[in-house]
């Protein structure tokens, strides 16, 4: 803008024509209105700038003015056109002076430039009057006319220079640095295809030097009346490119409705632009009502970037400022148009051109972060390896300690397998005793039983024993029954005391034969008590051997874990079997308490027996003396009734002591049944020693298995390490 104003500071001296006066060229006429003595005076007046209707796009029609060079004007003038659609050909005073652009069928314009046409020397004279006439064309109904000037040299130069430049050469300049731009981002996109955003910059590049080459080429290439339509519609074309643009490279809206309806509404003003190529009026129409879709873009292209700065996004800044750029420069576009004049240049295309640098300098931006990211991540991965390197030296010392805990591993695993055999052949051996003492225990039993059988009897001869007595003792008063009852009384007892002498004869075996069962079942029991010590010994040394396991896991770290699970199993394992033998030691201890007792009670059975037996021995002597004495009874009734009372007396004491021997007897079948049910638990306990033993073997050989493995991974981790 400081270049703008210094230029517009030197634009020389300058002499307006006005009095224009127009009229359509009759079709097929010749050049007869060039004349300067030609009769204009029923032609229509204009006041320019203005606008006239000559009919059919490019219809050519003439305009006409005079204007007196005043004195002390500069020997060279100019004729000076100002930016315009209109071609025209010069003649001054009926002669041909020069042309801007050229006219149907060959036409062809430069819209934004301006034109400078040196009017003859015969005809700048001081004083002397000129007569301008202008053959033009345009190619629309209705043609904007500019102001048309005579200028000296420096406003000659100013025009060609300043104003040509700004409004011309400078977007050509625009549109070779948006071709780069474009090739620039096409292989960005050929390096990364993934990446979109390349893909709709490059796109918005390529029709952004489209419109640009329009509108600063000095001459056109294509010469085809479309491809000028085109490059009309390229500015709207090139704009909403800017939408799916921008939705990838910040992420937001990224939705397929947005970049089809983007699309979608390019193609449509383009197609509106090509059916409309013959017409410039109403491509200026459309070119119009095209700005609306673009500002649009440029409204979710700033929402975007809003937002994209919001986040803290670095990349939005640039984008934020080429709008508020484009804002500024917007608005000075919209003043002139809305008071009507023409500016010294318009300045849309330079805020286009803008907002194309500012996503090259985003672009720029994020190639920049991504290529500081990628340099710290291979600071980042050298760090890594380095830090890989030392871990794999630990790791290799890790394995070589990993090998030292498998082999101890295997060596400790066949240790406890032999032991958890040894355990199971202990345990079966247990088995088979528990088995023998129940036996024992069920013969013990059935001997108690028949006892018991005996001592019922007893007790039913003692009452009758006893009701004989006191029979005898109430008859003693009357010993007149004669001797021979009493001898046979005497007989009948003597062999009752004979037959008592054998019954407690036999309770005195039965009772023996019962202390050496209970003997053997206390022996049972010790053995049993040796066994269950062994067990107990081998649930501590299986115990300290998962202790060590789990401290050489721990040691190994990850690559122990499986050690460790291991470990805590067999620790549970060996609780399960302290825990089991703890019961059989209480159970053996029970049963050792019982069998003691059992011991006791049948002691003391032996020995009331034995008294039985002492006693029936001297019932027998006193029947024999009694007998010898049967003579003397009858003298000696009242020594007999004594004896009587004596001996009813003994038959109670022995039926007393029969009644405790009977409660004894009971007492050992409790024992013995308590016996049953001990070795009944034992022969249990034994069966879940045995099985869990097989458990543990399949456990240690699962142990065995894992420290196979262990000693391969170490071997796998060496050969890495040494690969």
């Amino acid at each position: 803008m400081i270049l703008v104003a210094a230029a517009l500071s030197c634009q020389g001296q300058r002499l307006p024509v006005k009095d224009w006066k127009w009229k359509v060229a009759a079709e097929g006429g010749g050049l007869a209105e060039a004349a300067a003595d030609y009769d204009d005076s029923s032609w229509a007046p204009i006041a320019l700038p203005g606008g006239i209707r000559p009919g059919r796009p490019g219809a050519v029609f003439w305009l006409r003015s005079s204007v007196r060079i005043p004195a002390g004007s500069p020997a060279r003038l100019w004729f000076l056109t100002q930016k315009g659609g209109v071609a025209l050909e010069l003649y001054v005073n009926g002669q041909y002076a020069g042309s801007r652009g050229r006219l149907p069928p060959d036409f062809d314009l430069r819209a934004t430039h301006c034109a400078a046409i040196l009017l003859p020397d015969s005809a700048t004279a001081p004083g002397s009057t000129v007569v301008l006439a202008l053959r033009c064309a345009y190619r629309g109904s209705l043609a904007p006319l500019p102001v048309y000037e005579l200028g000296d040299e420096a406003a000659q130069a100013f025009e060609l220079g300043a104003v040509n430049f700004w409004n011309g050469s400078l977007y050509g300049i625009l549109s070779a640095l948006c071709l780069f731009l474009c090739l620039y981002a096409i292989a960005q996109f050929a390096f990364k295809p993934s990446d979109k955003a390349n893909l709709y910059y490059a796109a918005t590049l390529l029709f952004m030097a489209f419109y640009l080459m329009d509108l600063g080429a000095d001459t056109w290439i294509f010469k085809a009346v479309w491809c000028r339509a085109l490059a009309r519609a390229s500015l709207v074309i090139s704009m909403v490119f800017l939408v799916p643009f921008f939705t990838t490279f910040f992420g937001f809206l990224q939705k397929r409705a947005i970049s089809y309806a983007s699309v979608g509404v390019g193609a449509a003003f383009g197609i509106a632009f090509l059916a409309n190529s013959g017409d410039d009026s109403t491509l200026s129409l459309i070119f119009n009502l095209s700005l609306l879709p673009v500002m649009t873009a440029i409204v979710l292209c700033a929402y975007m970037a809003v937002r994209a700065a919001r986040a803290r996004n670095p990349e939005a800044w640039p984008v934020l400022a080429a709008v508020a750029v484009g804002l500024i420069l917007a608005g000075y576009d919209s003043y002139y148009t809305i008071v009507g004049a023409d500016p010294f240049a318009w300045l849309e295309g330079i805020a286009f051109f803008a907002l194309n640098i500012a996503i090259f300098i985003s672009l720029s931006m994020r190639q920049a972060r991504l290529k500081s990211d990628l340099e710290a991540y291979a600071h980042e991965v050298e760090a890594k390896e380095a830090e890989l390197a030392s871990s794999l030296g630990r790791l290799g010392e890790a394995g070589e300690a990993a090998a030292r805990l498998a082999l101890r591993l295997d060596e400790a695993a066949g240790n406890a397998a032999a032991s958890a055999e040894e355990a199971a052949r202990r345990s079966e051996r247990i088995g088979e005793d528990t088995e023998r003492q129940a036996e024992e225990a069920r013969a013990a039993d059935r001997l108690v039983a028949d006892f018991v059988v005996s001592i019922d009897r007893v007790n039913g001869s003692l009452a009758s024993q006893t009701e004989s007595v006191e029979r005898t003792a109430a008859a003693a008063t009357a010993l007149s029954a004669g001797a021979d009852s009493v001898a046979r009384s005497i007989g009948r007892t003597a062999e009752f005391t004979s037959r008592l002498a054998v019954l407690t004869s036999s309770g005195e075996k039965a009772a023996s034969a019962l202390a050496g069962t209970m003997e053997r079942v206390s022996s049972a029991s010790e053995g049993i008590g040796e066994v269950v010590a062994a067990v107990n010994e081998f649930a501590e040394r299986t115990n300290l051997l998962a202790m060590n396991a789990a401290i050489e896991a721990a040691h190994s770290g990850q690559a122990g874990r499986g050690f460790a699970i291991i470990a805590a199993e067999v620790k549970k394992l060996a609780q399960a079997q302290a825990e089991r033998a703890s019961r059989i030691k209480e159970i053996v201890g029970d049963i050792s308490s019982r069998v003691v007792e059992g011991a006791r009670d049948a002691e003391s059975v032996r020995k009331a027996l034995s008294d039985i037996s002492a006693g029936s021995s001297e019932t027998a002597e006193r029947l024999e003396e009694a007998r010898r004495a049967t003579d003397e009874q009858k003298r000696s009734s009242e020594g007999i009734s004594s004896s009587m009372v004596a001996l009813a007396a003994a038959g109670a004491s022995i039926r007393e002591e029969a009644r405790r021997q009977a409660e004894y007897s009971e007492k050992v079948r409790g024992s013995v049944a308590s016996i049953s049910e001990a070795a009944a638990e034992a022969r249990s306990s034994a069966r879940s020693i045995v099985e869990d033993g097989a458990g543990l073997v399949a456990a240690v050989g699962e142990l065995r298995d894992l420290a196979a493995k262990g000693s391969e991974l170490t071997a796998a981790l060496s050969s890495g390490r040494g690969g």
